[in-house]
């Protein structure tokens, strides 16, 4: 579903204003989105519960100096935000008592998140076995995960004998949060083939198969992705001034022209949990150029003082801070900015006849 509203108010002859907002719900009726239409029963199904939410909204002000001379501003808003939900995780059935999942299965020892509470997906090959059976898969929950955009927007429009002139400037605060998936770890994955279920002999072995293994849980692979940090915040500023003038050089002839600069922020982490390699320092454990760094600025308060441990003597917080500060950037990303984003426009229509016109347009557009 979704609701939208729009408000409009002239105060006086030079002054409007406005608001539209738009908000809404995207999901499948509590049904689940299952990645295609060939699927087995739940718990083997590959698909997910969605509850992902959408709002957006302007605010604009216009403000009418004379005939000749406007200026529009405004200010936007969106955000999408929302989880994705493994169908299996947490829930119980009669079959499977103990929970729909990895653990519920009798499979210990594994890291918290997906790879526990969620059913693991499986993968067969043949091996010198028969056909095997189609793969199945529970999807890992997603994290919470949110994109904010805010944007501000000024023109003024400037008309001049033969000129329509804009004046602008655009900047914008961008904002992804969320990681790629939820919890600290990833749906397990096991595979079974077919060699795991071969008789052997002193002549020709006989052939396996791949979901007698499965029943057995000779599991030939195992594969678990965990992640440490779960909530990554991306975070841009891209700014852009521009002019655009609007010439009429005679009754046929119209050109367009532009000039637009952009500054393209580089990414950074919202906390600044970013490491890199830098090359330029020589790396004391292996007397090497190459070394592993962080961004961030750092806090003596952040690195406590350790005690002594056997024959290791003790370390005081200011010891600590010296070993590890030089290892952190002092900046939030080591990417310097490319500022060379010029970006020109030429455009032209041209009137021929009253039935036959002509247009063309050249633009230069960069972006992240």
């Amino acid at each position: 579903y979704s609701v939208d509203a729009r408000l409009d108010y002239t105060l006086n002859s030079r002054n409007k204003f406005s608001i539209v907002g738009v908000g809404g719900n995207t999901g499948y009726g509590g049904q689940p989105n299952y990645t295609n239409f060939s699927q087995l029963p739940v718990p083997y199904a590959s698909g997910s519960f969605v509850n992902q939410k959408t709002t957006s909204g302007v605010f604009s002000y216009v403000y009418i100096a004379s005939q000749t001379l406007i200026n529009s501003l405004k200010y936007g808003y969106s955000r999408n935000w929302g989880n994705g939900f493994s169908l299996t995780a947490n829930k119980k059935s009669a079959q499977m008592p103990q929970g729909e999942s990895s653990a519920g299965a009798g499979i210990q020892n594994l890291p918290p998140g997906n790879a526990t509470d969620s059913m693991p997906a499986i993968t067969f090959s043949a091996g010198d076995g028969p056909v095997v059976p189609s793969n199945w898969a529970s999807n890992s929950s997603t994290a919470q995960t949110a994109t904010n955009t805010y944007s501000v927007i000024d023109n003024l429009q400037w008309i001049k004998g033969r000129h329509n002139i804009t004046f602008g400037a655009q900047v914008q605060w961008l904002q992804t949060n969320g990681g790629s998936f939820g919890g600290y770890s990833k749906t397990l994955t096991l595979g079974f083939s077919g060699y795991d279920t071969q008789i052997a002999n002193t002549t020709t072995p006989l052939n396996g198969d791949a979901y007698a293994s499965f029943l057995v849980g000779a599991a030939r692979t195992s594969n678990i992705t965990t992640q440490a940090i779960t909530d990554v915040g991306a975070r841009y500023r891209p700014m852009a001034p521009y002019v655009q003038d609007n010439w009429q050089v005679s009754s046929k002839l119209t050109l367009n022209l532009g000039l637009r600069y952009d500054y393209l922020q580089p990414y950074h982490e919202v906390k600044d949990r970013i490491s890199f390699l830098n090359p330029n320092i020589i790396n004391p454990i292996v007397g090497l150029p190459g070394v592993v760094m962080y961004a961030g600025f750092p806090d003596p308060a952040n690195f406590p003082a350790i005690p002594a441990s056997g024959s290791v003597p003790a370390e005081t917080a200011a010891q600590v801070f010296a070993q590890y500060s030089p290892y952190i950037c002092h900046c939030t990303t080591p990417v310097h900015p490319y500022n060379k984003n010029i970006e020109p426009r030429l455009g032209f229509n041209y009137a021929y006849s009253q039935s036959l016109g002509f247009s063309g347009a050249f633009a230069l557009q960069l972006t992240h």
